[in-house]
């Protein structure tokens, strides 16, 4: 059976859309060979092609085997990542002591949500502050990081008055596997004390800041903290 240069284009050109090279050759009747799909091409359910000799029930079957092969890549990924929050929940139990300006909680029913209580960093304006901060682990952590933000109001220039968002470069482009959730805390920490006020998600104290206002900053910094991070007496 010939292949028409017809088909042929129309198969090669869904090819080119995926970035796919013209390396997969099939023999097509006695010593014709003609372009085909790659094998994962061949689960876009563009018109079955007799001319192809791929009918139907068999594209049907190969997007049942490539539904099947990612739904077993998301299970392994889910499952490396369970394990790796498990081998993180037992190291916070050990450095309850080591480090107790940090308390990591993991939510009883999600190993994939957890919260932190921060101490705020000595000689700062956050001092004596309990600052509260939120965790969404992605099911493909640690190769991606966790979502964190402050739940507790800080005024603060890399972090979002309103939404508690921070931004911090290991949180997005700097990641690396290597980082656990108590040491993005620790990182959390180091940036409360050493602010970075020209890449600011809060404007006003970014501003203070740069024009070189520091007791303007410090003292709606410290404002903040007695009114959202201080521990409630009685």
């Amino acid at each position: 059976m010939k292949v028409g240069a017809q088909v042929r284009k129309k198969v090669w050109d869904k090819a080119k859309v995926l970035g796919e090279n013209e390396s997969i050759v099939k023999t097509l009747g006695n010593d014709e060979k003609s372009t085909v799909l790659p094998s994962d091409l061949l689960f876009i359910p563009f018109d079955c092609t007799p001319e192809l000799g791929m009918g139907c029930d068999e594209l049907g079957g190969r997007m049942d085997g490539r539904r099947r092969y990612e739904e077993h890549n998301k299970l392994h990924q889910m499952q490396a990542s369970r394990a790796r929050l498990f081998k993180e929940y037992k190291e916070v139990q050990r450095e309850k002591v080591a480090d107790p300006d940090i308390q990591l909680v993991c939510d009883d029913s999600n190993i994939f949500k957890w919260t932190a209580l921060i101490k705020g960093p000595s000689e700062t304006p956050y001092e004596g502050g309990v600052f509260q901060l939120a965790f969404s682990v992605p099911e493909q952590y640690p190769l991606q990081p966790p979502q964190v933000r402050f739940l507790t109001k800080i005024f603060h220039p890399n972090v979002h008055f309103k939404t508690g968002e921070i931004c911090l470069d290991i949180l997005k482009n700097a990641w690396s596997p290597a980082w656990t959730l108590q040491s993005v805390c620790r990182a959390i920490i180091a940036l409360m004390a050493h602010p970075e006020p020209d890449s600011p998600l809060n404007c006003d104290s970014g501003n203070l800041l740069r024009s070189g206002d520091v007791r303007g900053f410090q003292s709606m910094a410290k404002m903040y903290t007695r009114l959202a991070a201080m521990p409630k007496k009685g």
